[in-house]
C-alpha cells in the first residue's frame, strides 16, 4: 500500500499555543478518558466499518481571531479523486483562505472561492497521474482559514455537502465509491458554555432505519436529536427526539426512512441556564434497493467472408442511467468492423476500439438527462459488426468479461444494479448455409410445423443423444429475439411458444455444447 509523505501530523500538538485556553486542553484529555472507557466498557455498543469518510474538526475561538479547520479523512484507501463543498455560516465565518494542502499536487488551484461570500467552498482534487493514494485515518487533507466574525455565543456548522459542487470519491479502479460526512462547528467562545456533543456516527443503518449516536459530556443535560434530508435547515427536519444525556455514549434510533435517500441529523444538548449548541451536521445515505439486469449476447452463423451482427441485449434495463463494460471474442473466428448504437445518445465515441485486434471491445455509456431509460426485454441495447474471417467450423464464444472497463449498470436512484451475464455464439458455416440449415443436428426436426393457432408448445426431436443445451432463442429476419421457457421431453426439447410470436416465420436458435442447430418454423395464428 503506498502511503503519500506528504501527509503532516493529522494531530499535531498545541502545547503552549496561547489560543489553545486551558479548559480546552483539560477537555481533550476528557475526551481520550471518555473515548478509552467506552472501548473498555460499552460491550453493547458495536463497532461497524464504515465507508470513506469526510469530516471538519470542531473549534472554538474568540471573536476577531483566525483559526484553522481542518478537513479530515477515514478510510482514504487507493483514492485517485474527490471532490465537493465546505459549508459555513457567512455571518459567523469570514473565508480567509486554504492552508496545509497535503494531497499529492493539491494547490489553490483545486478550490472554488465564488460562493464563499454565501458559505460555500468547493474543492476538487485528482492525483496528477491517477496513482491510487493511501493516507492514515485522521489525516489532514486541507484546512480552512476563517477569520471569527460571529458574536460570542454563536456558532458555525463546517458541512461536508453536495451543493453546488457534489460530493464524489473515486477509487483506484475508476469507480465512486460509498462514503459518509460528519460536520464540524466553529463556536464563538463565551463563558460558561454547554460542551457541545461530540462524535456523532449513524450505525447499523438499512433500508429504512438508522442508530444516530453521540458521546454527551453534560450527564443529566436535556438533549435535542433533529434529523432530515442533506441540506435542511434546523427547525425543519423531518423528525426530533427528546430525552436526559447520559454520560458518554447516547443513542435514538430512527425509523421510516426511505431507501436509497441522503440524510444528516444535529444534536443539541441543554444545562440549565447555559449557552446550547447544535453540533453537526452528520450525514448518512440509507441502503438503496438494488436493481437486477440481465445482459446476454445473440448466437450468429455464417459462412466465412461475410458479414453479421451480433447484438447485446437487456432484462430490466429499467430507468438505468450510465452502462459500462467489455465483449470479447476470437479474432481468429471473426474481426470487428463496426458498432450499431441504439440506446438513447450513444454513439461511435461510445465504443474503445483500440483492442478490436486482440478481439476486445468496451463501451461506456450515461443518460445525460439522469432522467433514466428503460429498454424493453429482450431488445438490444448495441450491435457489433462481425466479418467471419474463421474457417468452416471454426466458432467461439462472445462474453461479457471485466477488463478493460468492468461491467457496471447505475440506476436513476444512482444505485449500481446486480448483474448477471448471458454469452453470445459466434460460428463460421460452410459456403451457402443459410439459417435454416446448420453443422449439427441435420437430423432434429420440429413437430409441429406448422405451429397452428390452437397450440402454445412445440418440440424439437433428435435421432441421437441430445446434447448439453447452453442457450435458447426464438427470432425472425426483423431481428425480433424472444426468450423461450423449455424443459426436456423424451428423446428431445419442448418449447412453451410466448404470447408475442406473432404469425409468420421464424428461426429457433438452440446452443448446444456440440454446436448451434436453427430450424425455420412457421406460426399459424389468427
Amino acid at each position: 500500500m503506498f502511503i503519500s509523505n506528504t501527509f503532516v501530523d493529522p494531530l499535531p500538538s498545541r502545547e503552549g499555543d496561547p489560543q489553545m485556553p486551558f479548559q480546552l486542553k483539560q477537555m481533550k484529555s476528557a475526551i481520550l478518558r471518555v473515548v478509552f472507557s467506552l472501548v473498555i466498557g460499552l460491550n453493547a455498543l458495536v463497532t461497524l466499518a464504515h465507508p470513506f469518510e469526510f469530516f471538519a474538526d470542531s473549534l472554538s475561538g474568540n471573536q476577531g481571531t483566525q483559526l484553522v479547520v481542518p478537513i479530515r479523512a477515514n478510510d482514504f484507501d487507493s483514492i485517485i479523486s474527490i471532490q465537493g463543498t465546505i459549508s459555513f455560516d457567512s455571518a459567523v465565518l469570514q473565508f480567509v483562505g486554504v492552508q496545509n494542502m497535503n494531497l499529492p499536487s493539491m494547490s489553490s488551484a483545486n478550490f472554488g472561492t465564488s460562493y464563499v461570500a454565501n458559505g460555500r467552498l468547493t474543492f476538487s482534487w485528482n492525483e496528477f497521474n491517477l496513482t491510487p493514494i493511501s493516507v492514515p485515518d485522521g489525516s489532514e487533507m486541507f484546512g480552512v482559514l476563517f477569520q471569527i466574525v460571529g458574536q460570542p455565543g454563536q456558532a458555525s456548522p463546517i458541512g461536508i455537502v453536495g451543493t453546488p459542487t457534489l460530493i464524489e470519491v473515486v477509487n483506484w479502479a475508476y469507480a465512486p465509491i460509498l462514503f459518509s460526512t460528519r460536520g464540524g462547528n466553529v463556536r464563538v467562545n463565551v463563558p460558561h458554555v454547554c460542551e457541545l456533543p461530540d462524535s456523532l456516527v449513524a450505525v447499523n443503518v438499512t433500508q429504512t432505519q438508522a442508530e444516530l449516536h453521540w458521546l454527551s459530556r453534560n450527564p443529566g443535560a436535556n438533549y435535542h436529536v433533529e434529523w432530515g434530508p442533506w441540506g435542511f435547515t434546523p427547525g425543519n427536519g423531518i423528525g426530533t427526539a427528546q430525552g436526559t444525556s447520559l454520560l458518554g455514549d447516547n443513542l435514538v434510533t430512527v425509523t421510516n426512512l426511505l431507501a436509497g435517500q441522503h440524510y444528516e441529523f444535529y444534536v443539541e444538548e441543554a444545562c440549565d441556564s447555559l449557552v446550547s449548541v447544535a453540533a453537526g451536521p452528520f450525514g448518512f445515505a440509507t441502503s438503496a434497493i438494488q436493481t437486477a439486469v440481465t445482459i446476454y449476447g445473440d448466437s450468429i452463423q455464417g459462412p466465412q467472408g461475410t458479414t453479421d451482427t451480433l447484438y447485446i441485449r437487456t432484462i430490466g434495463f429499467v430507468d438505468i442511467i450510465s452502462a459500462q463494460g467489455t465483449l470479447s471474442w476470437d479474432p481468429a473466428v471473426a474481426v470487428y468492423a463496426g458498432v450499431v448504437p441504439m440506446l438513447p445518445n450513444m454513439t461511435n465515441p461510445n465504443f474503445g476500439t483500440s483492442q478490436v485486434g486482440a478481439g476486445k471491445l468496451s463501451f461506456s455509456w450515461n443518460d445525460p438527462t439522469l432522467i433514466g431509460v428503460t429498454n424493453p426485454d429482450s431488445s438490444a441495447i448495441f450491435g457489433v459488426i462481425l466479418n467471419y474471417v474463421g474457417l468452416p467450423g471454426a466458432s467461439c464464444p462472445m462474453d461479457l468479461v471485466q477488463l478493460p472497463t468492468i461491467w457496471e449498470v447505475v440506476d436513476a436512484g444512482f444505485s449500481t444494479a446486480a448483474l448477471t451475464f448471458g454469452s453470445g455464439h459466434l460460428l463460421v458455416t460452410p459456403q451457402g448455409t443459410g439459417l435454416d440449415k446448420e453443422a449439427f443436428g441435420e437430423g432434429a426436426k420440429v413437430v409441429p410445423n406448422p405451429i397452428s393457432s390452437n397450440s402454445d408448445q412445440f418440440e424439437l426431436v433428435f435421432d441421437g443423444n441430445l446434447p448439453r443445451v447452453l442457450q435458447v432463442g426464438l427470432l425472425n429476419e426483423w431481428g425480433q429475439n424472444l426468450v423461450l421457457d423449455w424443459f426436456l421431453a423424451g428423446s428431445g426439447l419442448r418449447f412453451q411458444l410466448p404470447e408475442n410470436a406473432n404469425a409468420g416465420i421464424w428461426f429457433l436458435k438452440v446452443d448446444t455444447e456440440q454446436g448451434p442447430i436453427v430450424k425455420k418454423i412457421v406460426i399459424d395464428r389468427l
